[in-house]
């Protein structure tokens, strides 16, 4: 009995030190067309794929870089097809000879596939927020929002730097209308970017013919948090083509909603507004308008009321003023909108363009 147990222990220690391969991934219907790069550990360190995908079918898949002995990788190779076959990792086995090549393969295929994936992992508690980690689930997050999923009383966090070069025109997230006509329509939860940075933004609204607001975020509920993000290298431009039409554009929002006065129950303050923490955002803003008003800035282009408490802590540019009303046609671009732990709340609010 004793020498039964020990080498039931020797094998469990054996198990115990094996890495398992990732989960199994599939692609189908939540992923996004384009091309993805996935990273796995092989035999000799990282092994980097690129995975395209079009139609929620994987269409190819290519070696980008790996450090392999060249006899165990032209085995592992094989399982492209079988991969391409698969629509996925589910059910296919590493080759026999070439196992730990074979795995890290499998988990870069799995790496990629989780990044064309638009389905978010956590339950959107602040210990366990919704993640996203990706340009394709940053894209679907948005028209989540815009279906009318306001994450309020919900938190969301970014799991990586997130690249939307790729994105020839961004969708902000939340409706771009009149704030007060699409309440159910705006991010009013916490959005922790975690230090990482959201760049190559691209926002282009040519003919804007009623009121319209476009950053990162559309407009940012009277209850929504901001913390924690970098945007870099954005560019805006958005123009009123319409009378007395106001636009507003900022790189991380184009507008926030007020704090609400009074609750349902009389009870004054029953939001402190609009937070904005320990953010930073760099670009440039363009916004023209004809017999109108228009606002650009970095962070945001409107503050929020006396009522909503505190000022954000995204000090603006001085070349984009302190959000007022620029003149019909006037242009702004602000070239940086840094964050400085030094700044102070304004002592007089800024005016809330409505």
């Amino acid at each position: 009995m004793p020498k039964l147990l020990s080498l039931l222990l020797c094998f469990a220690m054996v198990f115990s030190l094996l890495a398992l391969p990732a989960q199994a991934a599939k692609a189908d219907a939540s992923s996004v067309d384009g091309t993805y790069t996935g990273t796995g550990t092989g035999r000799n360190g990282d092994i980097t794929l690129s995975v395209t995908i079009a139609d929620g079918k994987i269409t190819q898949i290519e070696n980008v870089s790996n450090k392999e002995t060249p006899k165990y990788w032209a085995e592992a190779v094989k399982l492209f097809d079988s991969i391409l076959a698969a629509n996925g990792t589910d059910g296919v086995d590493a080759v026999s000879g070439a196992t730990l090549s074979s795995d890290g393969i499998l988990e870069a295929v799995d790496d990629a596939l989780a990044k064309a994936s638009t389905q978010l992992s956590g339950s959107g508690t602040e210990a366990d927020p919704y993640v996203i980690s990706s340009a394709a689930q940053l894209q679907a997050f948005a028209a989540l929002v815009d279906a009318g999923n306001t994450y309020a009383g919900q938190y969301v966090a970014l799991g990586a730097d997130i690249d939307l070069s790729g994105v020839d025109n961004w969708n902000p997230i939340g409706a771009e209308a009149k704030s007060d006509t699409c309440l159910d329509k705006l991010f009013a939860g916490t959005f922790d970017g975690r230090g990482h940075t959201v760049s190559g933004l691209k926002i282009r609204v040519a003919d804007a013919a009623s009121e319209t607001n476009v950053g990162l975020f559309s407009t940012l509920g009277n209850m929504a948090v901001v913390k924690n993000l970098n945007l870099t290298d954005a560019v805006i431009t958005l123009t009123g083509t319409a009378d007395s039409v106001q636009c507003r554009a900022g790189i991380l929002a184009g507008d926030t909603v007020n704090a609400a006065a009074k609750d349902s129950g009389g009870r004054s303050h029953d939001s402190i507004g609009v937070r904005i923490d320990s953010c930073s955002a760099t670009g440039s803003v363009n916004v023209t308008g004809q017999n109108g008003m228009v606002w650009a800035a970095g962070a945001r282009s409107a503050s929020a009321s006396p009522t909503a408490g505190r000022t954000p802590r995204c000090a603006p540019n001085r070349s984009a003023g302190r959000s007022r009303p620029m003149p019909a046609a006037s242009r702004v671009t602000p070239a940086t909108m840094p964050y400085s732990p030094t700044a102070q709340p304004s002592a007089r609010p800024m005016p809330a363009p409505r």
